[in-house]
């Protein structure tokens, strides 16, 4: 989940889904912003479990670079922002 610390949530089970919008008008980068949910745990926990991880983050991808950094902050108490960057390739 963008804007976690790694290990917030860990189990033997998990679902996780993303919704991103990305613009492509501009010439040198594409900006986007990005929401994600998702949940990890013991298998047992899966359907009754409901403290799920929510976040949301705003980025950019330069076109014709596999680079693409993002500024992500959980979406809930507590949450601080944090800034990823990422490796995108397409097969």
């Amino acid at each position: 989940m963008r804007g976690e610390v790694s290990g917030t949530q860990r189990g033997d089970a998990f679902w996780s889904g993303r919704g991103e919008l990305l613009y492509e008008g501009l010439r040198r980068f594409h900006p986007s912003v990005v929401v994600d949910q998702g949940w990890a745990g013991a298998r047992s926990d899966l359907v009754t479990k409901t403290s799920q991880l929510r976040s949301a983050a705003a980025g950019f991808a330069f076109v014709g670079s596999p680079f693409s950094p993002d500024a992500a902050r959980p979406l809930g108490a507590g949450g601080t922002w944090r800034v990823n960057a990422y490796a995108v390739t397409r097969f």
